[in-house]
């Protein structure tokens, strides 16, 4: 069996240490934590990383000064990335540094966002959710206008709706709705990342999620999984 990603977090806020702990966990990682660069540099020394995801500014060290220390190390930091996440309020997209496999971005940046990033630093694929075919009415709000639309399927990450040829790729609005069966009014933000094609079944269009209370992210994806499970048995009985 193929051992998870190994992944060193030199984090002393707590505040942000909780904002990555479920991205540690959505993915299974092995995480150790350390609150200091000169303990980071301490334990790379001995234990190999794939992926080290810092703060920044450090607590003790300047970051310049670390990289260069952990370059220095000799062979297990060899092929190691790095996720720097910068507290120093610049613009919320990621860039590259100068240095190979090293990003920066925020550390004010959505979960989703880290997420993606740090898949990429590992060089696989955020972890894509099922969908399952759903009608619900969505409540949508952008800027001053509203709209309800209805939808044809949903994941933990996101939902597709029918229709919506208002909107914007890449527009941002609000949204609202509840579960078939359950009474928590789900809400947050999210951003039109696509439209159908006509080739596909149905006409309308895609919304990621980008603010979403990881409770009512867990209750979309245990509605999903047993509404496949269902759907599984269901076929199976048929057949």
């Amino acid at each position: 069996m193929k051992s998870p990603p190994r992944v060193l977090a030199v984090i002393a806020n707590r505040d942000l240490l909780s904002k990555m702990d479920p991205i540690f966990r959505r993915r299974s990682f092995e995480v150790h934590h350390v609150p200091s660069g000169a303990s980071a540099l301490v334990v790379t020394g001995n234990v190999n990383y794939d992926v080290i995801v810092l703060e920044s500014p450090l607590l003790d060290l300047k970051l310049r000064n670390f990289l260069a220390a952990l370059g220095s190390i000799d062979s297990t930091s060899d092929g190691t990335s790095l996720l720097i996440l910068d507290s120093e309020g610049r613009e919320p997209t990621v860039s590259t540094t100068s240095q190979p496999g090293v990003q920066t971005m925020p550390s004010g940046s959505e979960p989703i966002e880290i997420h993606r990033v740090l898949s990429g630093l590992l060089g696989v694929a955020a972890r894509r959710t099922s969908r399952l075919l759903v009608q619900i009415d969505v409540s949508l709000e952008g800027g001053t206008s509203l709209w309800v639309l209805p939808s044809q399927n949903i994941s933990q990450s996101g939902i597709l709706l029918r229709g919506g040829n208002q909107l914007e790729i890449g527009e941002k609005v609000r949204f609202r709705f509840t579960l078939p069966g359950d009474e928590v009014i789900i809400e947050g933000e999210a951003r039109v990342v696509r439209r159908t094609s006509k080739h596909e079944a149905t006409v309308g269009t895609a919304m990621e999620f980008l603010h979403l209370d990881e409770h009512h992210r867990e209750r979309i994806d245990e509605f999903v999984h047993i509404g496949l499970a269902e759907t599984v048995e269901s076929r199976a009985a048929a057949g």
